[in-house]
């Protein structure tokens, strides 16, 4: 058993403790007192004030431990505490390498729990602890080790003011002692002085008080021996009248020769004037310093005492024999509401409900004064304000010197909380209980040694065990061989603190399908997985009724893409029946009546009437191509096929867009590339074919000398791509606005009509390739159209 090393300042502390003079002294009521505020505050049975000497630990009170009054040092658990600065605390000493095999952890004692705090005097050495005891592992609240903190300085303050104590009283039997010396030579201070203070006749022991002689004191005045915060009361106190004859007794301080105050007191009577003699003031004085010093020394550790009791962070209160209280600590003033003038002198049984009132007079406070002390008792108190607060009061009660009730000091717990909060859990306990029991899900508790705790009624029923003691038994058990081998290793994965989610099919014994979602969740406590949740679930019906639904938007899906699909085909013939019935037989006519004028021409005509042929032919040519145009996108877009997208150059494809406009009018279209690109990841075809429509659309619906700006920018949306075609046109009608990109759709632009296809054909286009087509502006300056590219740039 490994024993304590001993303190670095072991013989000062011994040095100390001697000094106390404490040792083998009879049991003391304050120490006891404390104790057992210890023990109740801590909710401990047992609670003792330990003083470490050089081999031995001695008990200056015990409580819960009768007959037992030292131990071996080397198997104190204190003798661990004193070398400490502040509070140790060992939770369970079993699991603690140093006290487990301790006789006092393994014997009869039984120590399974230990909180000790150091005793420790104004020089800083520890001569001992106040500790608490129990036969159970435990662990204190930070209430509880502030209390027990705050009683270990009022045990370390007791012990330091009783050797005070000790110290005036022999101070004081010493001076008694050379008082009696004193007298045996006549050492009371005589004096005769006149009415003002001259000094008339002083004794040998008056004048030996004040290091002189008679002789010479003789003609002073003795308010000049006086103390000067005590000379003017003095001078008051000795003031008569010219016919009193009185006596007047007082106590003031006296300088002496070395400058020194000393406390006497004084009996004073005037002496009438006789025989021509004037009157005069007669005293008789004894030095009372050490008994003042004494009462003062004791006034202030009573006054230290009061600190502390009031001070205290718990409920503490003390009656007298009748039950009216006589002092109440702060946190009770605090609990109560009550100011402290308000409550001192009332009966205590006056702050308690009637129930709790009856109580204690017939039986609880008959009994505590009968036997001098009480633990536990329950009590209902009601405050200022009429709340009521549940205590548990322990009590030890003080003796006077002939065995009559002199006072108690009691501990009050507040458990008002604790008793609301067992409401609580045995309410939601019962509620939860219910819940179980009423949900359709299956629900288990199991622990890490796959121990059954709690089962519901819905896990009970679908087990087939209904009614049946479940709790403790194995899983395997209550499940069946069958499920747990399904399960088991899942279950060990959530045990190491991974919840689990699964499914499991099955199919019972009638044939029917069965599907089980399983979910299997740890339960923690402070660190460590002390077992499972699991909650089983029936989701037969939602998987069929799931499989139903998706086989419904499958057919739904399935008849919406035949009606679309119908809806395309009979929109792509509609437009190729309007290219070729509307615009191609026309072409072809002109075309072929054009080429019958050229030939007549050639054989008889002038180049001045061949121009116009020529430029005839040359605008029928950019009909026909872009009738042909038109017909390969109806096809490309009635599919829906997806875009052949790749890399090409900007540059070179924008090139390739102007060169696609009639010779004559190219040279009307400028390029403003701001963007920096230079290679752009699209299908070029679908975007030429935009840019050809758009680009049509400018420089038709335009002055033949205006200009139509081609300009190219970066997007702020990411990786993005804007192309403006800009004209400088009369703009678009503000009626076709809103169906500006339908088919057959008319824009009106100088008196010129459009066929309604162009605009339509490019938003198409666009969409295919994921980008969009709108219109930033149009008016009588012009119009600014947009083709924005999505993802586009390398």
């Amino acid at each position: 058993m490994p024993q304590a090393s001993m303190p670095d300042n072991e013989s000062q502390r011994l040095a100390r403790l001697a000094q106390l003079k404490v040792l083998d002294t009879a049991p003391e009521t304050i120490y006891d007192q404390l104790a057992q505020a210890a023990a109740a505050i801590c909710e401990t049975p047992i609670a003792l004030v330990s003083l470490i000497d050089a081999d031995r630990q001695w008990f200056k009170a015990t409580i819960g431990s009768s007959g037992v009054h030292q131990t071996s040092r080397d198997v104190a658990i204190c003798a661990h505490t004193i070398k400490g600065s502040s509070l140790m605390e060992v939770e369970d000493t079993w699991a603690d390498a140093r006290f487990k095999i301790n006789p006092l952890v393994s014997g009869d004692a039984l120590i399974r729990f230990y909180a000790g705090v150091p005793l420790r005097m104004q020089a800083g050495e520890c001569v001992g602890t106040l500790c608490v005891l129990d036969r159970v592992p435990r662990k204190l609240s930070q209430a509880q080790i502030a209390a027990l903190c705050a009683l270990g300085q009022s045990v370390a303050q007791a012990l330091q003011e009783r050797a005070a104590r000790q110290q005036l009283s022999q101070q004081l039997a010493a001076s008694e002692e050379n008082q009696r010396l004193v007298i045996e030579y006549q050492t009371e201070l005589i004096s005769l002085a006149e009415l003002d203070g001259t000094l008339v006749f002083v004794n040998e022991a008056y004048a030996h008080y004040f290091g002189s002689q008679a002789k010479y004191m003789t003609g002073h005045n003795l308010f000049d021996y006086i103390h000067t915060d005590d000379r003017e009361a003095v001078r008051q106190h000795l003031t008569w009248g010219d016919d009193d004859v009185v006596r007047a007794n007082g106590v003031n301080r006296m300088i002496l020769a070395d400058g020194s105050a000393r406390w006497v007191a004084w009996t004073n009577r005037r002496l009438p004037a006789c025989d021509g003699r004037a009157p005069l003031i007669h005293s008789v004085g004894r030095d009372i310093t050490a008994q003042k010093n004494a009462e003062d020394a004791l006034k202030e550790s009573e006054g230290r005492y009061r600190q502390l009791y009031e001070s205290t962070p718990a409920m503490l209160h003390s009656i007298d024999h009748t039950g009216r209280l006589l002092s109440v600590s702060d946190t009770w003033l605090e609990k109560m509401e009550y100011s402290r003038d308000e409550v001192i002198g009332k009966p205590s049984v006056s702050f308690l409900t009637p129930e709790s009132q009856q109580r204690a007079v017939n039986h609880e406070l008959p009994a505590f004064f009968s036997k001098g002390k009480c633990q536990n008792v329950q009590y209902e108190y009601v405050t200022k304000s009429g709340k009521r607060i549940n205590v548990l009061l322990s009590a030890v009660l003080e003796y006077t010197e002939d065995g009559a009730p002199k006072r108690s000091l009691a501990v009050l717990q507040d458990v008002s909380d604790k008793h609301a909060a067992e409401r609580q859990q045995r309410q939601a306990a019962h509620l939860l209980q219910v819940v179980m029991d009423n949900i359709p899900a299956r629900i288990s508790y199991w622990t890490n040694d796959y121990r059954n705790i709690f089962a519901n009624t819905a896990f009970q029923r679908a087990f087939k065990c209904e009614g049946q003691a479940l709790a403790g038994r194995f899983t395997w058990e209550i499940m069946g061989e069958g499920w747990w081998r399904k399960i088991k290793n899942i279950v060990d994965v959530a045990l190491t603190g991974q919840e689990q989610w699964f499914e499991v099919s099955s199919v019972d014994d009638s044939g029917e399908r069965m599907d089980t979602e399983l979910r299997i969740a740890p339960n923690f406590f402070e660190g460590r997985v002390l077992g499972v949740f699991v909650i089983a679930l029936d989701i037969t019906p939602r998987r069929l009724a799931e499989e139903l639904r998706l086989a419904q938007r499958a057919r739904e899906q399935l008849e919406r893409d035949a009606q679309e699909l119908q809806r395309l085909l009979k929109e792509r013939n509609e437009m190729l029946d309007v290219l070729a019935h509307e615009v191609r037989q026309p072409i072809n006519n002109a075309s072929a009546a054009l080429q019958w004028a050229q030939r007549a021409l050639q054989l008889s005509g002038t180049q001045d009437q061949l121009n116009p042929i020529g430029k005839a032919q040359a605008v029928l040519y950019g009909v026909q191509n872009s009738v042909n145009n038109i017909l390969a996108v109806a096809t490309q877009l009635s599919h829906q096929s997806e875009p052949m997208t790749a890399d090409f150059d900007l540059d070179m494809l924008l090139s390739i867009s102007a060169a696609d406009m009639p010779e004559t009018e190219r040279w009307r279209i400028e390029i403003v590339n701001t963007s920096g690109i230079k290679t752009l990841h699209t299908d070029a075809s679908l975007l030429r074919l935009a840019l050809r429509n758009l680009l049509k659309n400018a420089l038709d619906f335009s002055s033949a000398e205006s200009l139509v700006t081609l300009k190219i920018s970066e997007s702020d949306q990411e990786c993005g791509l804007n192309v403006d075609v800009i004209d400088r046109g009369a703009g678009i009608d503000a009626n076709v606005l809103p169906r500006l990109f339908e088919r057959h759709v008319h824009g009106y632009h100088l008196g010129r009509v459009s066929h309604g296809l162009g605009l339509y054909i490019v938003r198409e286009a666009m969409t295919l390739l994921g980008g969009t087509v709108d219109m930033l502006a149009t008016g009588p300056s012009g119009t600014c159209m947009r083709l924005y590219l999505r993802d586009s740039l390398r």
